[in-house]
């Protein structure tokens, strides 16, 4: 009857144990079927994650590894904007860093609140992307 009891005890412990499969390897879990129940009990699940930002914003890269800096010709040619896409985060305190770095006024850089995108006046593609990669983005 006891051995019955553990057995349905780890049961339950593998149950409300997270799989690997379903945590998409995000997270290292140890198998609860090998330690004794006590130690079973205890296990923790451990969720590898990023390192504590220093920044209030992150920029993603594209699928393809780049920078998402992009240069851009409007107005026949005469309007030349750089605009900043994939921005998460505050995006307003990527605009002041920005208008510090590159030594900008405030109206040459524009936020797109409801895309976050950043739109830089002049073609400005090199400079933001020597900027975000001393930012380590």
């Amino acid at each position: 009857m006891a051995s019955l009891v553990v057995r349905s005890q780890r049961a339950v412990l593998q149950r409300l144990a997270p799989s690997s499969s379903r945590l998409n390897g995000f997270a290292r879990t140890e198998s609860t079927a090998q330690l004794p129940l006590a130690e079973a009990a205890a296990v923790k699940v451990q969720v590898a994650s990023k390192p504590p930002p220093t920044e209030k914003y992150f920029v993603s890269r594209s699928k393809s590894g780049n920078l998402p800096v992009y240069l851009q010709a409007k107005r026949g040619g005469n309007l030349r904007q750089t605009k900043i896409q994939k921005i998460e985060g505050d995006v307003s305190i990527l605009q002041k860093q920005l208008i510090e770095a590159l030594a900008l006024s405030k109206d040459q850089v524009t936020i797109n609140y409801l895309t976050k995108h950043i739109i830089i006046k002049g073609w400005k593609r090199q400079e933001v992307m020597d900027f975000l990669g001393s930012r380590n983005f």
